[in-house]
C-alpha cells in the first residue's frame, strides 16, 4: 500500500500534515471552501456560521495552502478511486474535511473508500450537505464501519436535525457565549488527538463549541 508521501506524487492530491492549535498531531484530507457551491450560498447569510469562516481567511492567507485545496477539489470531485489505489494514513485518528465540505458523490465516496483502505484508523468527517452522502450511499457505496460523520450546524445556536439521516452519527454546533451555559460546551480548547470525542460513537452525540 502506498504512503501518504507517494500518494501525493502520483495523484497531486495532498495531505495535511501539519496542523496547528488543537488541530496538532491530527492528519487531514479538505477541500476548499472558496470554490465550494455550497460554503459560497451559505456565508451570504449572517445567521450562518459560513459567515464567520476561519477556514476563509486562512486559505486566502496562504497561498500554497490555497493551491492545494483547489488541486484536491478537482481531483476528489471528478476521479473515483479504488480502494486499493489509496494510501496508507498511519494514523490513530484522520478528519475528512478541515477546510471545505462535500461537493458531490464521488468526492464522498473517495472518503468512504479510504475509510476503508485503513480499517484500523478512526475517521471523522464533517458536512452541512448529508444529501451528498445519502446520493453516495444511493449509488452503492457503503458506510465504513470506522467512519463517524457529524452533521454541522448551519445555524449559529441551531442544533440541526439529524432524523432524517440515519448515518448521521452526531451533530456539531456552534453557540454564542449567552446562548449555552459554560458546562455545556463540550469542545473547545481541547486537543483533538488527545480528546477524540468526535471520532469515536458512544460519547457524546451532541457536540457544542463556543463561538471564536
Amino acid at each position: 500500500m502506498r504512503t501518504m508521501k507517494e500518494f501525493e506524487k502520483e495523484t497531486g492530491i495532498h495531505f495535511n500534515m501539519n496542523m496547528s492549535g488543537k488541530m496538532a498531531g491530527v492528519n487531514c484530507l479538505s477541500t476548499s471552501n472558496l470554490v465550494n457551491p455550497y460554503c459560497i450560498a451559505r456565508k451570504k447569510n449572517p445567521e450562518m456560521i459560513c459567515s464567520k469562516c476561519y477556514a476563509d481567511s486562512t486559505c486566502k492567507r496562504y497561498h500554497a495552502l490555497q493551491a492545494n485545496m483547489l488541486q484536491n477539489t478537482v481531483i476528489l470531485t471528478t476521479r473515483l478511486f479504488k480502494v486499493e489505489e489509496l494510501p496508507n494514513v498511519n494514523a490513530d485518528i484522520f478528519r475528512l474535511e478541515a477546510f471545505g465540505d462535500l461537493i458531490n458523490a464521488t468526492q464522498c465516496r473517495n472518503y468512504f473508500r479510504l475509510c476503508k483502505a485503513n480499517p484500523e484508523t478512526r475517521f471523522a468527517l464533517w458536512t452541512k450537505n448529508p444529501g451528498i452522502v445519502r446520493q453516495a450511499i444511493a449509488a452503492g457505496e457503503s458506510k465504513p464501519a470506522n467512519l463517524v460523520i457529524l452533521l454541522s450546524s448551519a445555524k449559529i445556536g441551531e442544533r440541526a436535525d439529524a432524523g432524517k439521516f440515519p448515518f448521521i452519527d452526531k451533530t456539531f454546533t456552534v453557540y454564542r457565549k449567552n446562548e449555552m451555559p459554560p458546562e455545556m460546551i463540550n469542545c473547545g480548547s481541547r486537543h483533538c488527538a488527545t480528546c477524540q470525542r468526535c471520532y469515536h460513537r458512544g460519547t457524546e452525540n451532541d457536540i457544542r463549541e463556543y463561538l471564536k
